[in-house]
């Protein structure tokens, strides 16, 4: 019922506060649908971050038996890490784009082509306004929390291969 004007804000997923029930956009591409679950269901069990909610996800995404939950979540990783490189400096990620598997790319340029078709003032409102939110509500990163994520998942592969 709200994956319309979830669509129209720029969010994929969104938790009702006064009822903890967790609404997930369905209309997007359906590859993203499992990580966005498993980041609903963190904040469900009380977690506000956005970037803890990604992390949660992501290890419980990977770690779920069904290959699609695992797919979702490296599909998600790998479009933030290359969002990341691309901020450091335009180009820097094509070194790394020309070697995944052009049917994760098709991926990528599907989960484009829905938020464009979906991009409005209203999108870039609700983007301005939920930054503020996030920042009124302790996570001073606003939206750019959503990407800090990734320094977390540095941090957990280093202390995996250090344990190893």
């Amino acid at each position: 019922m709200l994956s319309y004007p979830l669509s129209y804000m720029g969010f994929g997923g969104y938790l009702n506060p006064f009822t903890n029930e967790a609404q997930v956009n369905v209309l997007k591409p359906k590859f993203n649908c499992p990580m966005t679950t498993c980041h609903e269901m963190a904040h469900q069990t009380g977690i506000g971050s956005e970037s803890e909610c990604n992390f949660i996800g992501f290890i419980a995404a990977i770690k779920n038996e069904d290959i699609y939950f695992q797919y979702s979540a490296y599909n998600f990783i790998t479009r933030y890490c290359l969002g990341n490189l691309e901020k450091i400096k335009e180009g820097k990620s094509k070194p790394y784009l020309e070697k995944i598997n052009k049917g994760v790319i098709k991926n990528f340029d599907e989960n484009e082509a829905f938020w464009e078709s979906y991009h409005t003032p209203i999108d870039t409102f609700f983007e301005y306004f939920y930054d503020n939110f996030l920042k009124l509500n302790q996570q001073k990163d606003g939206m750019e929390g959503y990407s800090k994520f990734v320094g977390l998942m540095i941090g957990y592969e280093e202390l995996v291969i250090s344990e190893e």
